[in-house]
């Protein structure tokens, strides 16, 4: 598949690249300029590893939006404690909380540290592969 191949060899390359970079810093002289330059390089690199990883995901048919990839990974590891940054990558937006905050809104039974005392800080778990119905708690405290 010509749609996928490339766009992992060029993301591949991006994080060489990045690897490369930071080996070559010269850490006893890093200045607090020259590391927010670096800190500006690596977004911009995450960013263009982002857009590759889009092409992959549109070339194997993955759901464009971030809320269904949210909700398929989700549904794909029911009862697994879930990062922020498992989500973030999923979603592929900085915005991936709101899409979550979504979610439960919609019924999908997703439980934070707020709902579950096991979570901590950042972690969320769905709970059931079924969705709530209406004005039903996702927490499961119904």
């Amino acid at each position: 598949m010509e749609e996928v191949e490339q766009p992992l060899k060029r993301m591949a390359d991006h994080a060489e690249a990045q690897a490369r970079f930071l080996r070559a810093l010269d850490q006893d002289e890093l200045q607090i300029g020259e590391w927010l330059d670096v800190l500006a390089r690596l977004g911009t690199e995450q960013s263009a590893i982002h857009a590759l990883a889009d092409t992959v995901g549109a070339g194997i048919g993955l759901p464009q939006s971030a809320r269904s990839r949210i909700l398929a990974y989700f549904r794909m590891h029911i009862g697994e404690v879930m990062s922020q940054h498992q989500l973030a990558g999923v979603g592929g937006i900085h915005e991936w909380a709101r899409r979550v905050r979504e979610l439960r809104k919609a019924g999908w039974p997703i439980v934070s540290d707020k709902e579950d005392p096991d979570l901590k800080p950042g972690q969320y778990r769905m709970t059931s592969p079924r969705r709530n119905g209406p004005g039903q708690s996702t927490s499961g405290d119904n």
